[in-house]
Parts: structure tokens; C-alpha cells; sequence
């Protein structure tokens, strides 16, 4: 015969086993828990190995914890598996997909990769979710500025330096966008922020000195440029551009010992081959100028530069086919380089190839209407071949111009 249980029997043991089910919970959770913060500890202390070990027992235990997948996400950035640590960015997002910090961490695991769009997506999210996250604002500036987007750059620094005044990194890179703009004051001012901020930061230094050398300020750009090299600045373009900033003061010698030092740091310095090669030009020693430009297109083919230089010695030593062929480059990598077409005109004539020759003198005049020198070489052609009406005009217009400076 059964016997059937009263209902307070039936309930009573319903309520012990809810109450084991829930305490069983409670200790899952608790040890979920315990293995995550040992996981966050070995996280913070860049012990990545052991930090995933911990946060996959952690998941094991409780595999709807979303930090928990974002910070093994990280573990395993810091380790270089970027496409391993973007999984686990996915699964937190799908846990939590309004994650400002895993749409964060996953963009700059796409940076990491090179995958400038993804890693903007991300950014743009993060951004979204959390429009005061100023880091995120400073690593889309970045994407920005490497895409030659330089005004939406701009933007997001200005946004990165009024949420944390106190970026020194933000300041200095807002500095270099406003530089490359021509800002060139404003990007001092900037520049100067960033070292109240951290006054020993060589690059900065070394950015504040090229502001200061764009503006013609040679001595201040050589106190920059120096204190760049107090603070071990391992750029060997500080050597290049203190040189060049020496040799506008007059110091050839100590011009020349600056190249010396930065090809010493870089012997693949195309600027230090070029500057040097300009200042043994000051010198008159053309030859060993020219195997330094040489040496500057041999490391950069596209330095207009250099080509152009190449050009010009060409030109002085008559090798007029030569020369036509380097101006040839020069106007190919910049349309508007008056002094190209006025160059390669002066070789063309050379070779007697007079239309052509006037047609690079119109050319270079429609690209400055005040080059005065480009209207005497054409006056002085035009001479040449008989057309003296219109040669005198171009005389008479080119000494105006030159009597007008």
C-alpha cells in the first residue's frame, strides 16, 4: 500500500531543494567570481599566460559574464593574438552590446592589424556609448591622421585634450596635425602644453623645433633640437634638422657634423643625404653633393627635392638630356613647381628645343605671374630666335618685377 505524502512533507522538501539549487548557484557564482579577480590581478601585473588560465575557469563556471570575456580579451591582445582576443571582444559584445570599452579594446585590436576601417567602426561605438571617453577620441584622431584625414583628426584631439587636460600625448599629436595644417604658431602653443605637462619628452622637443624652424625661428628651433638630444632622443632626423637649422646661421662645420651624426644613427636617412649634400653644394663641392642626392633618390625615388638638385648640377654641367629627364620627375611628383618648369625650360634650350622650352616658361609664369626670372630666360629666347617685339616686353616686365623686390 502507498502511502501518499502530506502537502507539508511535498512542500517542505520542494523549498530544501530551491534552497540547494540556489546556495549551488551562489557558489558557482562565488568561484566564478574568485577566478576573475585572480585573472584581473595577473591582467594588471602583464602575467597574460596565467590571467587566461584563470579566466577560463572563471567562463567555465559562468559563461554570461561579458568582462570577463573582454578581459581575456585582453590578455591575448598582450600576448599579439589580436584575431584571438577580437572572439572573445565579440562574445562580450553580444553579451553587452552597449560595451563603449569592448567596442573600444576590439578597435584597437583592429589598429594593431591594420584595419583602419574596422577599428574606426569601433571607435565611432565606443564614442557613442560613451561620448566622454577621451581615449577613445585620441586613438580615432589617430586612425584619422594616417588616413590624411587631418581636419576630423583635429576634431578629435580638440575633444581628447578638453576631457583630459592633462594628455601629454593628446597635446603633442594635436600639435603635429596643426603643423602639417601650417598652424605653425598654434602648434607651438600646443606643443608647450604638452611639456608643462611632461617636460622631459624628447619628441615633443623635437616637434616644437620643427614648428619653430617652419617659422624661420632658427635659434629657438636650435634650443628644441637640443634639448631633444638632452633627453636621448633616438630620431636621427633631430641631427638632420639641427643641421640644416646651423647651416641658415652660417655654422657649415657644425652643419656638416650633424649629417654626420644623424647617417651615423641612420645610414638610410634620405633628408640627412639631402641636407648634407645641399650644404657641400654651399661649399662648392658639387661632386660629393651630388652622390649625397643621389644616395637621398636612391632611398626615396619620389624626394622632388633631391631630384630637382640632381637637376640643377645636371644642368650646370651641361648634360641638358639629363637634366630634362629629373625635371621630368620633379613636375610629375608636383605640377606646381614654378622653378621645375623654369629649370627644365633653361635645359630644353640647351638643346635647342625652343617651342618647348617656351612653353615651360608659360607655364611656369601661369603658375607665379611675379617670376620675374622666368620672363627675362623667356625674353632672353625669345631674343635669341628673332621674335624682338615680344622679347622686349618679357624684358621689360621681368625688370619691373625684379626692381619691385
Amino acid at each position: 500500500m502507498h502511502v501518499i505524502p502530506k502537502k507539508n512533507s511535498m512542500l517542505q522538501k520542494s523549498c530544501f531543494l530551491f534552497l540547494a539549487l540556489l546556495l549551488s548557484h551562489f557558489a558557482t557564482a562565488q568561484d566564478a567570481l574568485y577566478f576573475f579577480r585572480l585573472g584581473s590581478q595577473r591582467l594588471a601585473g602583464h602575467q597574460y599566460q596565467e590571467a587566461i588560465g584563470f579566466f577560463d575557469q572563471g567562463i567555465a563556471l559562468d559563461k554570461y559574464n561579458a568582462k570577463a570575456y573582454g578581459s581575456r580579451g585582453l590578455a591575448k591582445a598582450g600576448l599579439g593574438k589580436q584575431q584571438e582576443a577580437i572572439q572573445d571582444y565579440n562574445l562580450a559584445l553580444q553579451l553587452s552590446p552597449q560595451d563603449a570599452r569592448a567596442y573600444f579594446y576590439r578597435g584597437l585590436a583592429f589598429l594593431d592589424m591594420q584595419q583602419k576601417d574596422a577599428a574606426l567602426y569601433d571607435f565611432d561605438q565606443a564614442i557613442r556609448f560613451d561620448p566622454r571617453f577621451a581615449v577613445a577620441y585620441y586613438h580615432r584622431a589617430l586612425v584619422y591622421f594616417e588616413m590624411k584625414n587631418y581636419q576630423e583628426a583635429l576634431y578629435d584631439l580638440d575633444q581628447a585634450v578638453t576631457l583630459n587636460p592633462k594628455d601629454a600625448k593628446a597635446w603633442n599629436n594635436r600639435g603635429v596635425v596643426k603643423d602639417i595644417l601650417g598652424q605653425y604658431l598654434d602648434a607651438i602653443g600646443d606643443y608647450s602644453q604638452g611639456l608643462q605637462i611632461k617636460n622631459d619628452e624628447a619628441d615633443t622637443y623635437y616637434n616644437r623645433g620643427i614648428s619653430y624652424k617652419n617659422l624661420g625661428d632658427y635659434a629657438k628651433a636650435l634650443e628644441d633640437f637640443n634639448k631633444a638630444i638632452e633627453f636621448k632622443t633616438t630620431k636621427s632626423d633631430v641631427y638632420a634638422h639641427r643641421g640644416f637649422v646651423k647651416s641658415e646661421q652660417g655654422d657649415s662645420k657644425g652643419a656638416l657634423a650633424d649629417y654626420q651624426k644623424a647617417l651615423e644613427i641612420n645610414p638610410n636617412d634620405p633628408i640627412a643625404y639631402y641636407n648634407r649634400g645641399l650644404e657641400l653644394r654651399k661649399t662648392d663641392q658639387t661632386d660629393k653633393a651630388l652622390e649625397d642626392f643621389k644616395k637621398a633618390i636612391q632611398l626615396n625615388p619620389k624626394y622632388e627635392g633631391a631630384l630637382f638638385q640632381q637637376g640643377l648640377i645636371a644642368t650646370e654641367k651641361g648634360q641638358f638630356q639629363e637634366a630634362v629627364a629629373l625635371f621630368d620627375k620633379v613636375i610629375a611628383l608636383n605640377k606646381k613647381n614654378a622653378k621645375a618648369f623654369l629649370m627644365r625650360a633653361n635645359a630644353k634650350s640647351g638643346l635647342k628645343m625652343n617651342d618647348s622650352a617656351l612653353k615651360d616658361y608659360d607655364q611656369a609664369i601661369l603658375i607665379n605671374p611675379e617670376y620675374y626670372q622666368a620672363y627675362f630666360n623667356r625674353g632672353t629666347l625669345k631674343l635669341r630666335i628673332g621674335d624682338l617685339e615680344k622679347a622686349q616686353e618679357d624684358l621689360q616686365k621681368a625688370q619691373e618685377l625684379q626692381e619691385g623686390n
